[in-house]
Protein backbone atom coordinates (compact mmCIF):
# COMPACT_ATOMS: atom_id res chain seq x y z
CA UNK A 1 0.00 0.00 0.00
CA UNK A 2 1.37 3.48 -0.89
CA UNK A 3 0.32 6.28 1.56
CA UNK A 4 -1.46 9.20 0.11
CA UNK A 5 -2.35 12.98 1.41
CA UNK A 6 -4.35 15.70 -0.86
CA UNK A 7 -5.29 18.93 0.27
CA UNK A 8 -8.26 21.18 -1.18
CA UNK A 9 -9.11 24.42 0.37
CA UNK A 10 -8.64 23.67 4.19
CA UNK A 11 -8.95 20.43 4.37
CA UNK A 12 -6.51 17.23 4.18
CA UNK A 13 -7.72 14.30 2.55
CA UNK A 14 -5.15 10.91 3.19
CA UNK A 15 -5.66 7.10 3.17
CA UNK A 16 -4.17 4.06 1.74
CA UNK A 17 -3.91 3.33 -2.00
CA UNK A 18 -3.74 0.10 -2.85
CA UNK A 19 -2.30 -0.49 -6.60
CA UNK A 20 -3.95 -3.48 -8.69
CA UNK A 21 -4.26 -3.98 -12.05
CA UNK A 22 -2.31 -0.41 -12.61
CA UNK A 23 -5.32 1.04 -11.44
CA UNK A 24 -4.73 3.18 -7.85
CA UNK A 25 -7.75 2.56 -5.48
CA UNK A 26 -8.06 4.64 -2.38
CA UNK A 27 -9.08 2.57 1.33
CA UNK A 28 -9.58 4.13 4.43
CA UNK A 29 -9.94 8.06 3.61
CA UNK A 30 -9.53 10.33 6.41
CA UNK A 31 -10.92 14.05 6.21
CA UNK A 32 -9.74 16.60 8.33
CA UNK A 33 -9.74 20.14 8.71
CA UNK A 34 -6.61 21.35 8.36
CA UNK A 35 -5.01 23.16 11.36
CA UNK A 36 -1.81 25.09 11.92
CA UNK A 37 0.08 22.20 13.57
CA UNK A 38 -0.33 20.75 9.55
CA UNK A 39 1.05 23.85 8.28
CA UNK A 40 4.61 21.61 7.14
CA UNK A 41 2.23 19.28 5.05
CA UNK A 42 -0.14 21.83 3.59
CA UNK A 43 3.38 23.71 2.56
CA UNK A 44 4.75 21.03 0.95
CA UNK A 45 1.34 19.84 -0.85
CA UNK A 46 0.44 23.01 -2.05
CA UNK A 47 3.88 23.61 -3.59
CA UNK A 48 3.88 20.00 -5.26
CA UNK A 49 0.42 20.22 -6.94
CA UNK A 50 0.64 23.90 -7.61
CA UNK A 51 4.31 22.80 -9.75
CA UNK A 52 2.79 19.87 -11.01
CA UNK A 53 -0.07 22.09 -12.79
CA UNK A 54 1.55 25.09 -13.92
CA UNK A 55 5.34 24.41 -14.04
CA UNK A 56 5.06 23.48 -18.04
CA UNK A 57 3.57 27.16 -19.03
CA UNK A 58 5.82 29.10 -16.25
CA UNK A 59 9.09 30.53 -16.62
CA UNK A 60 11.80 28.67 -13.91
CA UNK A 61 11.76 32.47 -12.31
CA UNK A 62 8.15 33.00 -12.32
CA UNK A 63 7.59 29.53 -10.28
CA UNK A 64 10.58 29.85 -7.80
CA UNK A 65 8.80 33.73 -7.22
CA UNK A 66 5.18 31.64 -6.38
CA UNK A 67 5.66 28.90 -4.74
CA UNK A 68 7.98 30.59 -2.21
CA UNK A 69 5.43 34.09 -1.65
CA UNK A 70 2.26 31.97 -2.55
CA UNK A 71 2.84 29.36 -0.48
CA UNK A 72 5.23 30.90 2.86
CA UNK A 73 3.95 29.42 6.41
CA UNK A 74 3.40 33.60 7.02
CA UNK A 75 0.81 33.51 4.34
CA UNK A 76 -0.53 29.75 4.52
CA UNK A 77 -1.09 30.77 8.25
CA UNK A 78 -2.80 34.24 7.91
CA UNK A 79 -5.27 32.42 5.71
CA UNK A 80 -6.19 29.83 7.61
CA UNK A 81 -6.57 32.38 10.85
CA UNK A 82 -9.02 34.04 8.49
CA UNK A 83 -12.37 33.59 9.67
CA UNK A 84 -14.10 34.64 6.70
CA UNK A 85 -13.12 31.84 4.43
Amino acid sequence: MLPNVAHSGSVIVSGNLRQRNSKLKMKNINIQKVTIDNIDQLQKIGRQTFFETFASGNTEENMIKYLEEGFSKEKLTAELNDKQR
